[in-house]
């Protein structure tokens, strides 16, 4: 059963939808990437289904909250580009968000963008915030026509994100848009430690994807390590990268074991944002993705990471 309820945030306000099924198990636990979507949407979602739409955004879902609108400059976000691989993956599901958007004049190009369908335009920033959180300044009223309209969007998305059936698309997704990041300095590590064919043919093709490298042709101090990465890279992809980049100078000179403590202490002493881990269990981003990877022993061996992630670093 959903939960939707009104929320304000800075100047904006609208609604957050939640109470869909746990995110319990990585689609693929045998692929690396899988498993860092799992780790990542610890974080970022928790549960499969949870939507808002009151941060200014217009409304943002998927395992890695991806957003409709940017507040910063009104560009489209890439929540449409994940709604254009339900739509292919997942068409009866897709089908009520479909049936809307035809209703309003609107169509999800093969480039992932939201366009008008009679002239191919762009929907502005302003129009999807209007219609999908129930203001263009992306502030609505707790009360009234526009606000009612917010919340039955909210729940329209929430049903969708929290079907079965749209789990392997969302994962896919989420799965290519972390490979697709800080392709350069990730690919120098992965080539570095990973072992067999896959290793073989990063060496020989620089420029390809680990989207389907298994976990076992990597280190498990690595693995964990870069799970932990991309989980920190999601929140701030430049802020990640200036933590990695440092570490691949010395590269050859470490261990699995060495790499995978620099990179997390590194991640964990950032002074950005909600990173910084403090005394105890707090609630900054160290600290919950450690309660995360704890909590699986299943996925990462226990010992290995209480020793990687110990409570205080």
């Amino acid at each position: 059963m959903p939960n939707t309820r009104w929320v304000s945030y800075k100047s904006y306000s609208g609604y957050v939808t939640t109470g869909g099924p746990k995110i319990d198990q990585p689609v693929n636990s045998g692929l690396h990437i899988d498993r860092a979507v799992y780790l990542s949407g610890q974080l970022e979602a928790g549960s499969w289904g949870t939507v808002q739409g009151y941060d200014g955004c217009a409304m943002s879902g998927g395992i890695l909250h991806n957003i409709a609108v940017s507040p910063k400059d009104l560009s489209q976000g890439t929540f449409f580009a994940l709604l254009r691989e339900i739509s292919v993956r997942a068409k009866a599901e897709f089908a009520p968000i479909d049936a809307e958007f035809k209703r309003l004049g609107w169509t999800i190009s093969a480039d992932g963008k939201l366009r008008l369908t009679a002239t191919g335009a762009l929907v502005s920033g302003e129009t999807i915030r209007l219609e999908l959180s129930g203001s263009a300044k992306g502030a609505v009223l707790k009360t009234g026509p526009d606000s009612n309209r917010a919340r039955v969007w909210a729940e329209r998305f929430f049903t969708l994100f929290s079907a079965p059936g749209t789990y392997a698309a969302q994962s896919d997704y989420a799965a290519s848009w972390l490979a697709d990041g800080n392709k350069g300095d990730e690919l120098a590590v992965y080539r570095k430690f990973s072992t067999g064919g896959v290793a073989t043919f990063l060496v020989k093709h620089p420029g390809d994807s680990i989207i389907s490298l298994p976990v076992d042709l990597l280190p498990v101090e690595v693995e964990l390590a870069m799970c932990v990465y991309h989980s920190f890279s999601v929140n701030a992809p430049g802020a990640a990268k200036a933590v990695l980049s440092p570490i691949l100078g010395r590269l050859d000179k470490l261990t699995p074991a060495g790499f995978a403590t620099a990179l997390i202490r590194g991640l964990g002493k950032k002074q950005y944002g909600n990173w910084l881990d403090s005394p105890g269990d707090g609630s900054n981003r160290y600290d919950k993705t450690r309660k995360a990877v704890w909590a699986r022993s299943d996925l990462w061996n226990g010992p290995m990471a209480k020793s990687l992630m110990p409570k205080d670093l």
